[in-house]
């Protein structure tokens, strides 16, 4: 028997295009800022993305290391995913304080350690040859 799929309506059509717009509505990033109040970490990472303007992959790619020192007026140099070119921006007081917040409830705040760890767990493949050794568990 087949599996019938559902179709998400908010999912676009095969082919069609989707255009993004930022959040300019200051009531609906406070909006989202409460309900992302209960998860620092992404409550961080949304204060961080709208502060900067950094792409989801660059703000992913950020290490303690880089911004555990950072206060307001400091600056963040990050290399570009779309270009592969640095781009700095000076950190504003809401990212600098959010970035702060953050680090005081992070897990793992060595300085290699990504700043936004991931959420879901890491699962590691066995070593080639070692999947069907059940004996030397």
């Amino acid at each position: 028997m087949p599996l019938n799929r559902l179709r998400n309506s908010n999912h676009p059509k095969a082919g069609s295009t989707t255009k993004v717009e930022p959040i300019r509505d200051l009531s609906a990033i406070a909006a989202i800022k409460k309900n992302l109040s209960a998860r620092p970490r992404d409550l961080c990472l949304f204060t961080l993305g709208i502060n900067t303007a950094y792409r989801a992959n660059e703000l992913l790619s950020i290490r303690v290391g880089q911004v555990a020192h950072l206060s307001a007026g400091d600056t963040l140099d990050l290399m570009q995913s779309k270009n592969q070119r640095h781009r700095m921006i000076t950190l504003n007081g809401t990212a600098a304080s959010a970035i702060q917040d953050w680090l005081k409830l992070h897990p793992a705040p060595e300085d290699h350690a990504a700043l936004f760890p991931s959420r879901c767990p890491v699962r590691l493949r066995p070593a080639s040859g070692d999947e069907g050794d059940a004996a030397g568990q």
